[in-house]
């Protein structure tokens, strides 16, 4: 194997490293408001992600108990992230 594979590889990476960069100083000039809402977004499309893998895990669950299960995990979550 010759070196050009590695040398794109790094290439590669220097621009995902740029690109991030580039990111992290947008997301640093956005205003206080713009963040707050990105992050209810994001909590948002989370929510959805995880209801669509509890109604897979549980195909017969109805409304009610697909929140409950969500509320579950959300739980589990804190109490994962609190302990020491």
């Amino acid at each position: 194997m010759t070196n050009d594979g590695l040398d794109t590889a790094r290439a590669l990476a220097l621009d995902a490293d740029d690109l991030f960069r580039e990111q992290v100083r947008e997301a640093r000039r956005q205003p206080i408001e713009d963040k707050a809402f990105a992050g209810a977004e994001l909590f948002d499309l989370a929510v959805g992600f995880t209801m669509a893998g509890i109604r897979a895990e549980h195909p017969d669950a109805d409304g009610p108990r697909a929140l409950d299960l969500l509320r579950e995990r959300l739980d589990l979550a804190r109490r994962l992230e609190d302990a020491p």
